[in-house]
């Protein structure tokens, strides 16, 4: 080959070979731009205050109970509207609930909640217990000892937010499930390194069982028959015979088993977050082998499963971020960042909602705004004055799918998509009507905390979509067809409205009022 002929090759091969290395690096950044697309989770709220929550659960029925360890002792309730209902606090006198030893006021540890009689009362774990007599309280490092001091179970009326009753369970009790026919509550003692078993018609401890080091996650299925509990200690999950009180064994799931859901459908598939692995598994309970697992973040804490059983939800304590995992095939088709440390959640299939308790101290709110196949429900209010649901018919679309109405999606801030209840408000001459859905008001909150104020309404909604990035829960209404206010919170009373008014203007920075939506 003449000497030309070679050097020309040569610039071709250069040619083509950085022609493939620019192709190699700029592939991502299209796929980074279609996943940015598709994208469901949208941040709604985030909840601050004298909160430290290591867990939050929906009741089913529209409260949300975050559990403040003893960083505050408290328990903080909030509905759908994210009101803080109460602030239960956990002192109490045991020698009152018959624990005559203990005749002292003593202050515990909220860890985890769990809801029996469809949500009529709270069964709520305490990690420790403070008060004389108590000395010798287990950690988490502790080893596997029955010479810590044991805890107490709290049994909490939802209707009245009154500790009813007091249960003694074992060191560091951690996490607690109540059997879908309300016989039994059940709580893992993180330190004792045994499950307690609790029988509800008696209200007392029955039975404990020895389980090994480290028990926490338990699930238990929709016959009241198996419960199947996480030794986070190990690479198994016990499998308890409800009927027969016996242990049998799921070995080989992977490193430190935390916690476990299971598929609400058919319940064939159990799901396990490994603490260690970064992995969530999914167990098929036909054979008890692990079948899929997938890469979730740095440390997968807590989870929650959507109603139809299609995505599991998960946080990622060391990484900042929640997962959403398509059950189908393990595979995580998003993520989003969170705040510092999240550690519990909770789904809400009524709402579609996804609540996130950080410990650092907040509460986040993500719509999942992908159509599931249940349709959409709307707030109503009822005489307490608290968020209701009622089912909405669904609406399809042209793909055949259910269609979102009335949800604030990535795509639509600048063009909401009113609710039936703000339709009916935009037809009424001279009155308010919304022209962002978000938040959900029930028909008793008229008032809002009024942070902005535009004649345009591309100014306001740029404003509100400003303030929601930084985690203010900003909407716009249009006072008439002139002015777009900026607005935050949603309240039944002018004096509500004005208690929050001074931290309102101190989130938003700005000038703020409280106004009535007539």
């Amino acid at each position: 080959m003449p000497l030309s002929h070679f050097r020309v090759a040569i610039v071709v091969l250069a040619l083509i070979i950085a022609n493939n290395t620019l192709a190699q690096t700029t592939t991502p950044k299209v796929t980074e731009k279609n996943d940015s697309v598709s994208k469901t989770l949208v941040l709604q709220k985030t909840i601050y205050g004298q909160i430290s929550p290591k867990s939050i659960v929906h009741s089913g029925d529209g409260l949300f109970f975050a559990q403040n360890m003893m960083y505050n002792h408290t328990v903080t309730v909030y509905d759908r509207n994210y009101k803080l209902l109460k602030t239960i606090k956990d002192e109490v006198n045991l020698a009152d609930y018959g624990f005559d030893d203990y005749n002292n006021t003593y202050k515990g540890a909220p860890v985890e909640v769990a809801f029996s009689h469809e949500g009529q009362y709270a069964w709520v774990s305490n990690y420790l217990m403070n008060g004389k007599g108590f000395d010798n309280a287990g950690e988490d490092d502790c080893g596997k000892s029955d010479c810590y001091d044991p805890s107490f179970l709290y049994k909490v009326n939802t209707q009245t937010y009154q500790i009813e009753q007091v249960i003694k369970v074992g060191a560091v009790p951690k996490y607690v499930a109540v059997s879908p026919n309300n016989k039994y509550v059940l709580v893992t003692n993180w330190c004792s390194g045994d499950v307690s078993i609790v029988d509800v018609a008696q209200s007392k401890e029955i039975l404990r069982i020895d389980l090994g080091p480290h028990p926490r996650g338990i699930v238990i299925d929709n016959k009241s028959e198996h419960a199947y509990i996480a030794i986070m200690g190990g690479t198994r999950i016990a499998d308890l015979n409800l009927n027969t009180l016996k242990l049998s064994w799921l070995t080989k799931v992977g490193l430190t088993p935390r916690h476990l859901v299971i598929d609400p459908i058919n319940n064939r598939y159990l799901y396990a977050t490994l603490n260690n692995e970064g992995n969530v598994v999914k167990v098929d309970l036909t054979t008890n082998k692990v079948v899929k697992k997938c890469y979730s973040g740095k440390a997968p804490r807590s989870m929650a499963i959507s109603d139809d059983g299609s995505y599991l939800y998960v946080v990622n304590y060391l990484s900042n971020t929640i997962s959403k995992i398509r059950t189908a095939d393990m595979k995580v088709i998003e993520k989003q960042k969170t705040n510092h440390h999240p550690i519990g959640i909770t789904y809400d299939s009524q709402q579609n909602t996804v609540w996130v308790a950080c410990y650092s101290g907040c509460i986040m709110v993500f719509e999942d705004t992908e159509p599931l196949n249940a349709p959409k429900p709307t707030l109503v209010a009822n005489k307490n004055n608290l968020a209701t649901v009622s089912s909405a018919p669904s609406v399809v679309s042209a793909n055949n799918k259910p269609a979102l109405s009335g949800v604030a999606t990535t795509s639509n801030y600048l063009s909401p998509t009113p609710s039936p209840k703000n339709t009916a408000k935009s037809t009424t001459k001279n009155k308010a009507y919304k022209v962002d859905t978000r938040p959900q008001c029930t028909e008793t909150e008229s008032y809002h905390i009024v942070v902005a104020s535009f004649d345009k309404e591309t100014l306001a909604q740029k404003t509100a979509k400003d303030l929601r990035s930084k985690g203010v829960d900003a909407t716009v209404i249009a006072a008439d067809a002139q002015r777009y206010r900026v607005v935050y919170g949603c309240y039944a009373t002018e004096t509500a409205a004005k208690l929050d008014l001074p931290a309102a203007k101190e989130k938003v920075n700005k000038g703020a009022w409280v106004w009535k939506e007539e």
